[in-house]
């Protein structure tokens, strides 16, 4: 791994341990099973797609060394443009769950490994540039255009989502009919997850906006 990137991590690192509060707030949002308790789960969701931009949102301030600003003018700023690219994102899952596809297991988990790496970029110029379109082509041309840098992120996509896959089959899924052990474990195994997520989403914001190379995704070419 690259040094520079290596120092991007460490200091990642740094400032998720400072926030942890935070990463436990979104693990705690997805703990309900909706085939027991459907409107708490909707109701936890819809917070969770509240909050998630906020939260990404300040570590992005943390991350760029912006000057930090309330919570309100935080979802001004971002929340459109962060919700609407996810919603453009989800189109294939819309897709494929309507195809059927979808129903099985494995093939879940590969799609969201498949969009969580073409990803990588994204939501870091969601962030930084605040446009949509431009946000999701620029990322997905970073990616393809600097592999090598980004094999780290991949490593660390591809095994949290194994590992995720795996708790949720084997080890969340049989604790179903006990409803305080199923959201215990919950949010043990979500914890790890979105610890990692925000690692990568703060390294990446990093590299874009520090690194010489990656500084020409960052506005439309001409």
């Amino acid at each position: 791994m690259d040094k520079q990137i290596q120092i991007y991590f460490i200091r990642s690192i740094g400032i998720i341990n400072k926030n942890i509060f935070l990463v436990a707030i979104l693990s705690a949002l997805l703990i309900f099973d909706p085939s027991k308790s459907l409107g708490l789960a909707s109701l936890t969701l819809l917070a969770f797609m509240i909050i998630a931009p906020l939260i990404y949102g300040r570590f992005y301030e943390n991350a760029s060394s912006e000057n930090k600003i309330i919570w309100s003018q935080l979802f001004n700023k971002h929340w459109w443009n962060y919700t609407l690219v996810m919603l453009i994102l989800a189109i294939p899952y819309a897709v494929l769950s309507l195809s059927g596809i979808l129903g099985k297991f494995a093939a879940n988990t590969t799609l969201t490994i498949i969009i969580n790496i073409l990803t990588i970029y994204v939501f870091p110029l969601v962030f930084i540039t605040r446009k949509r379109i431009f946000s999701i082509t620029s990322g997905i041309k970073c990616l393809i255009e600097n592999p090598q840098c980004s094999i780290a992120f991949m490593l660390i996509i591809l095994i949290m989502a194994t590992v995720k896959s795996f708790m949720q089959l084997y080890i969340t899924a049989p604790l179903q009919n006990n409803t305080e052990a199923f959201c215990a474990v919950s949010f043990l195994c979500n914890l790890p997850f979105f610890y990692m997520d925000i690692l990568v989403f703060t390294t990446a914001t990093m590299l874009l906006l520090e690194n010489e190379n990656f500084k020409k995704y960052l506005t439309p070419t001409t």
